[in-house]
């Protein structure tokens, strides 16, 4: 059953609501205190409040609207007021109210604000619990002391900073990490867009303008994160200086300008400050995007994260082929250490992959262990374009036989 909260320091119109919603079946509480009201609404589990906009105390209802969005911004707030809402609708819209009632309230009006706002309320689980899926399957594991550290920083300072850069060779987890920072703060609900800056060819202002229009308006309230900017052609990037200098953009040349809402990462495989003296990057841009910068380590620098790494990625991969691999052998952890890991987690992930299909009876040891290895060097020797006539035919060979040619 939904539950619906009522602050308003008159008791006795707080009894007539109540009395009138619980006939329709609703469930209903109210407190007639207006900071005991502000304690229980952010104590306690609400699908809508309704806040009285004039509580005779030295809080009002704007005050509770704009803690309750900082603090429990999925609860919709339905504001209501004894005088013209006309003039004040627009502040508090913008607050973050749901919508605003004026007293005496129609019964009716009520019901039908109060219904749109938990539908509202029942698509706001629901994204809770996909978040929540998602953020499940984007593990922190394996990252590091430091680098745990400073995501766990970034997370406490919710949607700031608004620009972020993040560096760190290829197969590093560049976007996992602008994936963790997206659904560990306030913008978790809004959009998460990943544009590709390898595959952008606009050169033109005009191509460049519908681009870039596009993919902010996508992530409007949330995230947009540029892959591999080093890419970007030198008009893309004076375009990005401009808009980042002006952080504005229109949506409709009919309406007034309006401030961006969207959290900007980028990432790069690339040393930018070297690009930038070289003349390859502008370094305007490299200012406005490294305002906050992560660096991830190479994989080969963090030997002691592969461990932890292999337990995921087998647990993920049993999970996923489902089989019970019970154990990874100490012997298969270190020759797995020894190696040089150009491909960093990404190429890590691939050989557990192998080893989780080569495994026998829930065992993994060094010889499967061996066995993807080489059959992750033939393939990624197809990927690069060396295509040996006979690659195809040596990894079938190598998952039949399970063993290493002599």
């Amino acid at each position: 059953m939904f539950k619906i909260l009522l602050i308003d320091d008159n008791e006795a119109y707080c009894e007539q609501i109540k009395k009138s919603l619980e006939l329709k079946n609703y469930y209903i509480e109210y407190e007639t205190n207006a900071y005991r009201g502000l304690e229980y609404a952010l104590q306690s589990e609400w699908d809508v409040v309704l806040v009285d906009m004039v509580l005779g105390q030295q809080i009002d209802g704007l005050a509770i609207l704009k803690e309750i969005k900082k603090k429990r911004a999925e609860i919709p707030v339905i504001l209501i007021s004894g005088s013209s809402v006309i003039e004040a609708a627009h502040e508090w819209i913008e607050a973050g109210a749901y919508d605003y009632l004026e007293k005496p309230i129609d019964l009716e009006r009520l019901i039908i604000t109060l219904n749109h706002a938990l539908e509202l309320r029942k698509i706001s689980r629901l994204n809770q619990s996909l978040v929540d899926e998602l953020k499940r399957n984007i593990s922190t594991v394996g990252l590091g002391n430091t680098l745990s550290e400073a995501l766990r920083i970034l997370s406490e300072a919710s949607d700031t900073p608004e620009r972020l850069l993040i560096l760190g060779e290829k197969g590093t987890g560049k976007e996992l990490i602008a994936k963790l920072l997206h659904y560990n703060c306030q913008r978790k609900y809004s959009p998460f867009v990943a544009h590709d800056c390898e595959l952008q060819t606009e050169s033109d202002e005009a191509a460049l303008n519908a681009l870039y229009k596009n993919l902010f308006e996508q992530a409007r309230g949330g995230t947009l994160f540029l892959r591999e900017i080093h890419n970007l052609n030198l008009a893309a990037q004076k375009y990005l200086v401009n808009f980042l200098h002006q952080n504005f953009f229109n949506s409709n040349p009919a309406l007034p300008m309006v401030k961006n809402d969207v959290r900007f990462i980028a990432s790069s495989s690339i040393d930018l400050k070297a690009l930038v003296e070289q003349d390859a990057f502008l370094s305007e841009l490299f200012h406005l995007l490294a305002n906050f910068t992560i660096k991830i380590p190479p994989l080969r620098e963090r030997v002691e994260d592969i461990p932890l790494l292999v337990n995921h990625f087998i647990d993920l991969e049993s999970r996923s082929l489902g089989i019970k691999i019970e154990k990874v052998s100490e012997q298969a952890i270190q020759l797995l250490q020894r190696q040089d890991w150009p491909g960093n987690i990404t190429q890590l992930k691939n050989v557990n992959h192998y080893m989780a299909l080569l495994q026998k009876n829930g065992v993994i040891r060094e010889q499967e262990t061996k066995l993807a290895l080489k059959l992750d060097s033939i393939i990624r020797d197809l990927h690069s374009g060396e295509k040996m006539p006979d690659n195809y035919k040596r990894i079938d060979e190598l998952l039949g036989a399970r063993e290493l040619p002599e």
